[in-house]
């Protein structure tokens, strides 16, 4: 009996690393992205480009490696990837100099 009490708590605890090990980073809404993607590499993110991503102009303030899109309704909305391990986060941007709009679990989170 205390060998399946001790495995439920191991399990337990292992999903509850993992859970919080793939939290979503806390960055301020209104952070600028510049600023954001550092405190995204310091807490182990990685930018991730995707195949089916858009192909970025080279004078565009707003295009970085791991920007997926851009929409072009006068706001400057782009949406950017990361991952760690296996979560894909996105972070959405707003502005000509981008700044946080929110972000969001798109897998494994």
């Amino acid at each position: 009996m205390m060998r399946i009490a001790l495995a439920a708590v191991l399990i337990l605890t292992a999903a509850g690393a993992q859970a919080q090990s793939n939290a979503l980073p806390k960055i301020a809404k209104d952070t600028d992205y510049a600023a954001a993607r550092k405190t995204l590499l310091a807490q182990g993110y990685v930018p991730e480009r995707l195949a089916d991503a858009m192909t970025c102009e080279k004078d565009d303030p707003r295009c970085f490696p791991e920007t997926f899109s851009c929409a072009g309704t006068g706001l400057g909305a782009c949406l950017h990837i990361w991952r760690r391990g296996n979560a894909l986060i996105e972070v959405n941007t707003i502005g000509e100099q981008p700044v946080v709009n929110r972000i969001r679990c798109r897998s494994g989170c």
